[in-house]
């Protein structure tokens, strides 16, 4: 009774405290992963942890946005800068031109994800079932994004209209 009255005065409700002492008291034996406010724990989606629930959605987030901006900041600032005509002026074809500037933007998301990847794993126990299929899904959503990002960085008068088509994304 006293530690009831204890709780309600710091402005606590004492049910509520019972469901919070227990989830933090999960949090730190690492059976739990994510608190909400009504002090439901998620441990596992689907038999799955909740930080492994989550990375492969973290590096597809940062796989697209990356794209997406470097293919389109890439293209827009030698523009913005006027050194666009260097590029123009040498003995490359246009074709070559854009394979250089999407396959650098999705190299770098790639990486970025590979590095995601690899941070994630220092913390969460993952499996990936068909690792293959990763590559080919990461690469595939890399250079479609930094195509994507090529034509908006082409399309954009200023740096408003650069930021516009990420933000929707």
């Amino acid at each position: 009774r006293e530690r009831d009255d204890k709780v309600a005065t710091q402005g606590i409700d004492p049910e509520h405290y019972e469901a919070r002492l227990a989830t933090d008291i999960g949090i730190r034996a690492g059976r739990c992963q994510r608190i909400f406010e009504d002090g439901y724990c998620i441990s596992e989606v689907n038999g799955v942890s909740y930080g492994a629930f989550i990375v492969p959605g973290l590096i597809m987030l940062s796989l697209f946005t990356e794209s997406l901006a470097n293919a389109s900041f890439g293209i827009y600032l030698p523009r913005f800068t006027g050194t666009i005509y260097e590029v123009l002026s040498a003995p490359v074809s246009p074709l070559e031109m854009v394979l250089g500037y999407v396959g650098a933007a999705a190299t770098k998301s790639v990486i970025l994800g590979t590095v995601i990847l690899a941070t994630s794993t220092l913390f969460v126990p993952i499996q990936i079932l068909h690792p293959l299929w990763m590559v080919v899904f990461l690469v595939l959503t890399a250079t479609t994004f930094s195509l994507f990002g090529f034509v908006v960085g082409v399309w954009a008068k200023g740096f408003e209209q650069l930021q516009f088509i990420p933000m929707l994304i």
